[in-house]
């Protein structure tokens, strides 16, 4: 863990002075502390806003690609107005504390609320005499690097406009860049941290961890998005070595395996996108009752936090009036032209599989689930589990003419959950199933091998199929 590098993160974003009704729009941008270049580390970064009280408005989780990420939020009504701090970091930059994080300014207007305490100046001069609306948009930029032009200085109304990027530097200007197109502040800024201010700001920040071997540490998320808790037995002692199943239900489902250590405790990364906000963790083995909890990673020391103290004077009146006309009408037609963007790209729960799709609504109909099994579903039924409970067995499909037969169970799930005991789902209403699917893949999983994986979600969907391993 010495050896590895640790980071740092830039976000540009559409602030720092927003207003309720706008959307805040950041690009984050998180880099190899010791070579200044896009991070191969952590696959996840988080965004945080938080106020004067040290509380966390919202706290995002993204996504990197490459050491990329990108989001964005909406600042309600209910937001007040006041000075806030916006936060960049991935888990493993909290080793180095609160000098290692991305600090910048923010400011939020909201007047629709009457509280405007926090933004008043208590006295008659200009606030701080950091009020020069010019400070943030006639900063001079070095353009050696890369340059923007245009082809006029004033357009009319829905006027094309040309724009055109230059390369001074060959491949060495290559690389990934925001570009915002914005009206003038009118307001002004208390601070603004460009990415030149970065570069200085941040220059010594630390290049590796300073914790020894005993010291707890924040665990770099190299492998995805990391899922963790506890398993104890009804007196509260330690439940080792039994295998846990993480299921995240849907159509999109992602199924993973893990296994208790000595401590009862138990990991896991989600590699895979998922669209759905609600995990369900169980003990595979129901042969007595467990209590799991699931890990909650150490906050940030906000105490240390500073804030710009921006106000607002009497001559800002007609400024925010302005814009917060302009809110309400962009707002006012938001249902006639709402939001395109795709939310995220398609997952494939099946990994490439084809599953063979039966629909039930073909055939006679059956009232259990079993029964329908026997009667439509060809290469899968229930086997007699001896002493055990029965389970479901999906039919090999053999690839060579001496391949090893196996007496594996397949597993079930449920509108993407896993079902440990098939007998519970026996006399399952199947007039419910629109279709069934199947492939007959062998599959291992947690350290146990199973013979098809059995998919039944909600009325619409229910499926045999395929999932990660």
């Amino acid at each position: 863990m010495k050896k590895l590098p640790q980071e740092k993160v830039y976000m540009d974003h559409t602030g720092p002075v927003l207003f309720a009704g706008e959307y805040l729009y950041y690009a984050l941008y998180c880099f190899n502390a010791q070579s200044n270049k896009l991070t191969n580390i952590s696959r996840l970064a988080y965004v945080a806003l938080v106020n004067e009280e040290r509380e966390v408005v919202f706290e995002h989780k993204l996504k990197m690609d490459g050491g990329l990420g990108q989001g964005d939020f909406f600042v309600s009504a209910n937001v007040p107005s006041g000075n806030y701090k916006l936060l960049g970091y991935t888990q493993w930059m909290k080793n180095s504390g609160m000098d290692q994080v991305f600090q910048d300014d923010m400011v939020i207007i909201n007047p629709y609320l009457a509280d405007q305490s926090k933004l008043l100046s208590n006295t008659d001069t200009d606030p701080n005499g950091i009020r020069d609306p010019k400070s943030r948009d006639g900063r001079f930029i070095d353009s050696s690097t890369v340059s923007l032009s245009i082809d006029k200085i004033r357009y009319a109304k829905r006027e094309k406009v040309k724009l055109t990027l230059k390369n001074y530097k060959g491949y060495l200007g290559n690389g990934a860049y925001t570009l915002k197109v914005r009206s003038r502040e009118q307001l002004g800024s208390a601070s603004f941290m460009d990415a030149a201010s970065y570069a200085d700001a941040y220059f010594n920040v630390e290049k590796q961890i300073k914790q020894r071997v005993g010291d707890s540490l924040f665990l770099p998320e190299q492998r995805g998005e990391l899922f963790f808790g506890t398993v104890t037995a009804q007196d509260g002692s330690p439940v080792v070595d039994k295998p846990v199943v993480i299921s995240i239900p849907g159509k999109e489902f992602l199924l993973k395996f893990s296994r208790t250590d000595e401590d009862g405790n138990f990991y896991s990364y989600l590699r895979k996108d998922y669209k759905v906000a609600t995990a369900v963790v169980q003990v595979e083995d129901e042969s007595a009752q467990y209590n799991i909890k699931k890990g909650a990673l150490g906050n940030l020391d906000l105490s240390t936090l500073t804030f710009s103290g921006y106000t607002l004077s009497e001559k800002d009146k007609e400024a925010i009036l302005a814009r917060s006309v302009r809110n309400q009408i962009e707002n006012l037609f938001f249902q006639v032209k709402p939001d395109s963007i795709l939310q995220g790209r398609p997952i494939d729960p099946f990994d490439g599989g084809k599953p063979e799709t039966l629909f039930l609504d073909d055939y006679t109909r059956f009232p259990t689930f079993e029964e329908t099994m026997v009667e439509i579903v060809p290469h899968a039924g229930y086997r007699n589990g001896g002493k055990g409970n029965d389970f479901v067995k999906v039919a090999q499909d053999y690839e060579t003419y001496d391949e090893t037969f196996n007496d594996f169970s397949s597993i079930i799930l449920i509108d993407g959950v896993f079902v440990p005991n098939h007998e519970k789902i026996r006399t399952f209403d199947a007039r419910t199933i629109e279709k069934i699917s199947l492939i007959r893949d062998k599959f291992r999983l947690g350290g146990k091998d199973y013979q098809g994986i059995v998919l039944r979600g909600d009325v619409q969907q229910y499926v045999f199929g395929n999932t990660c391993p």
